[in-house]
């Protein structure tokens, strides 16, 4: 992914989705703030060509993969969203 922030808070997303979750490359602005054909073509190639584009979206699969097994029967957000479910249940009957 190019991360690409313009404003408000898209500067830290872009961190972060660079730094910890490792999955994007920022594009950096310049001295006065404006964003070079050079450095996009830089990061497009990076993304798209060499190791670390392919690095990136090897960890974007086990993310996907670790999300999807969240979701299913059993998994770590059904269980939490039925915790939620059953307070909530509780909480109304106990009325």
């Amino acid at each position: 992914m190019v991360a690409w922030p313009l404003y408000a808070e898209q500067k830290m997303n872009a961190a972060m989705l660079e730094v910890q979750a490792g999955v994007a490359i920022r594009v950096h602005a310049d001295t006065n703030g404006f964003f070079s054909k050079e450095e996009i073509a830089s990061v497009i190639r990076r993304v798209m060509g060499e190791e670390e584009g392919a690095s990136m979206r090897r960890h974007v699969g086990e993310l996907r993969d670790k999300a999807e097994q969240a979701l299913t029967e059993g998994g770590s957000s059904a269980i939490a969203l039925a915790q939620v479910a059953n307070a909530w249940t509780a909480s109304c009957n106990e009325k």
